[in-house]
């Protein structure tokens, strides 16, 4: 049952056993039975699976279930990010918030939550920001002129014209506000947490090189530093930090992504379907720019011409970052590798058969 699980979890830990019976028995060393599952036996303890080796070698890991949550989150992530526009209408218009006071004597401030005047809106394609039919109606509601969801303002930033120059709307400037960068990084913040899990088993199983570990684990580490600078620097507010932290955090992730590649080759390139998963995340990534442009061509007539252009940058950075961040996710909950279908286990000691690396 293990073995034909064919998860990550479960088989990468057979493969541990792989490497704790290195030599015994007549058979290569690594070739397993389901039969054998016995010798390696399964036991909950709390949240946690921990599975153990006959040396005594033990790997907690999430449950099934914790797995499901892990990568719902993930999933939920991208609904968050790839729906910015519409969270931004439907949040700052549709519910009216952008109208929303805190109104308590006891308290303050009672400023309301959009209250940027029309001539400090600057729309990145020439558009005048106080024309728009959006902002008329603002006005019209609320009674005020002062009604633009500035630097910080609104519950998801400024949707009614593109604010990012050249680069038109961004997911930077979507999540410049308080509750999007928490949404942001909080729905992601699981996701961050499975890839060092998938890369503590890893190395446990694959048994790498000690550099190809450092890397991997610098990198990752580095990943992590520079993202939470990158969600403290907002675009309008320190865009010195914001721009090169973005850069480092993409380029640290992808070469902690790219590690696995090495890992999952010295291991036995067709033993598992890791590069597998991490080329079809790198392809994605590689391919953004003909992706956007597939994009402007297809929803271009739906959506109009000016709409998928002003979103283009927008939907390429939701490409990068899909895949960029899809890596750790996608290998806990659909990883595996090959355990061959027979393996004789022999009776021996830990002294006779110290663990070696597969």
């Amino acid at each position: 049952q293990v073995c034909s699980s064919r998860s990550v979890l479960n088989c990468l830990v057979l493969r541990l056993s792989r490497a704790t019976m290195g030599g015994c028995g007549s058979k290569p060393a690594g070739r397993l039975h389901a039969s054998d599952a016995h010798s390696f036996p399964m036991t909950d303890v709390g949240s946690q699976t921990k599975v153990t080796s006959q040396v005594g070698r033990s790997i907690s890991m999430p449950t099934p279930m914790h797995r499901y949550v892990l990568f719902a989150s993930y999933l939920l992530w991208l609904v968050f990010m790839w729906l910015l526009p519409f969270w931004s209408t439907y949040f700052n218009d549709d519910l009216q918030y952008f109208n929303h006071q805190w109104a308590d004597n006891r308290t303050g401030p009672n400023n309301f939550l959009c209250m940027t005047p029309p001539d400090q809106m600057k729309c990145a394609d020439g558009t005048n920001f106080e024309d728009l039919p959006i902002v008329q109606w603002r006005m019209n509601v609320s009674g005020r002129r002062d009604v633009g969801c500035g630097c910080a303002q609104g519950i998801i930033g400024e949707g009614s014209c593109p604010q990012d120059g050249p680069l038109g709307f961004t997911v930077s400037s979507y999540i410049s506000t308080v509750p999007a960068t928490g949404a942001f990084v909080g729905l992601l913040s699981p996701s961050v947490q499975s890839m060092w899990l998938v890369m503590s088993v890893v190395h446990e199983v694959a048994q790498p090189s000690e550099c190809v570990k450092q890397i991997q684990w610098w990198s990752l580490l580095l990943f992590q530093v520079s993202f939470g600078l990158f969600a403290i620097g907002d675009d309008c507010i320190f865009i010195g930090l914001h721009l090169p932290m973005a850069c480092l955090f993409a380029v640290s992730l992808w070469i902690y992504n790219l590690m696995y590649v090495c890992i999952a080759y010295g291991y036995g390139a067709f033993k598992s379907d890791v590069m597998l998963i991490v080329m079809i995340q790198a392809a994605i990534t590689l391919g953004t720019t003909s992706l956007t442009t597939a994009w402007m061509h297809i929803f271009g007539p739906i959506f109009g011409v000016a709409y998928v252009t002003n979103h283009g940058f927008f939907v390429a950075e939701c490409l990068m970052l899909s895949a960029c961040f899809g890596v750790g996710p996608v290998l806990l909950m659909f990883g595996n590798l090959d355990v061959a279908p027979s393996y004789t286990v022999q009776a021996f000691t830990p002294e006779a058969y110290p663990l070696t690396a597969p």
